[in-house]
């Protein structure tokens, strides 16, 4: 069914296209959003602010670790575990 869509030639034929239905293109005002109250979404809104803050501040304070050559303790998040896809 998605290749007799994607195929231009075929009479349902429509191209390939995206929707974006997850809401990644959206505007992040509070009138697209979830929340029930203007001030929870500005209580939200603060705390994106700040996780952003914090993650900038990590990952450039890590970056000029490694650009100095320190030795760096394993995050989780800036360092995952590689995966092993054959033993999955």
């Amino acid at each position: 069914m998605c290749q007799m869509f994607a195929d231009e030639t075929s009479p349902l034929g429509m191209g390939v296209g995206f929707w974006h239905l997850d809401g990644s293109n959206m505007n992040d005002d509070f009138a697209f959003s979830f929340f029930k109250t203007r001030q929870e979404w500005e209580v939200e809104n603060r705390r994106r602010e700040e996780f952003n803050k914090e993650f900038d501040r990590k990952w450039e304070e890590r970056k000029q670790r490694l650009a100095r050559g320190e030795p760096l303790e394993h995050d989780p998040f800036f360092d995952p575990e590689p995966f092993d896809f054959e033993s999955s």
